[in-house]
C-alpha cells in the first residue's frame, strides 16, 4: 500500500514524460543500414506504376510472385497502385535485387522504378 502511494505521489509530482521531451532526447539517425565500415547504406525502394489495360488479378499475381509478398499484401498493394497510380512495393539496401525486380515488372507490363528512399519528415509543433 505504501509503494502504491509512493508511485502515485511520484506520478503526480513528476508527471509522465511528454512526447516532446522524448523527441528532444532522441537523436535522429539517417535511414539505411550501417555496414562494417560504419558507412550508412541508403534504403532503396521499388515503385510500381498503374497499367489501366492490365487485369487486376494479373497485377496481384505479379506483385505476389515477383516481390514474394503474401496474397493479402499483394491485394492491398495492387489496390493502392490502381487507386493512387503508384505504390512502393519493396524497400531494400540491395539495389541489384530491386533492379532485377524492376525488370521483371516491366516484362509483365507494369512500369516500375527504383529510387532512393526519402527520409520521412516529422511533424514539428
Amino acid at each position: 500500500m505504501v509503494q502504491q502511494f509512493l508511485r502515485w505521489l511520484i506520478k503526480i509530482l513528476y508527471g509522465k514524460p511528454t512526447v516532446k521531451a522524448a523527441k528532444a532526447r532522441t537523436k535522429t539517425l539517417p535511414k539505411g543500414t550501417i555496414n562494417t565500415n560504419n558507412i550508412i547504406e541508403p534504403n532503396y525502394e521499388l515503385i510500381v506504376y498503374n497499367n489501366p489495360t492490365m487485369l487486376e488479378d494479373d497485377a496481384i499475381k505479379g506483385v505476389a510472385s515477383i516481390c514474394g509478398h503474401a496474397m493479402l499484401t499483394a491485394i492491398q498493394l495492387t489496390t493502392l497502385i490502381s487507386g493512387i497510380g503508384k505504390a512502393s512495393v519493396k524497400v531494400s539496401t540491395d539495389i541489384d535485387k530491386l533492379i532485377q525486380m524492376q525488370e521483371d515488372f516491366n516484362s509483365i507490363g507494369l512500369g516500375a522504378t527504383v529510387t532512393i528512399q526519402e527520409p520521412k519528415q516529422s511533424k514539428t509543433e
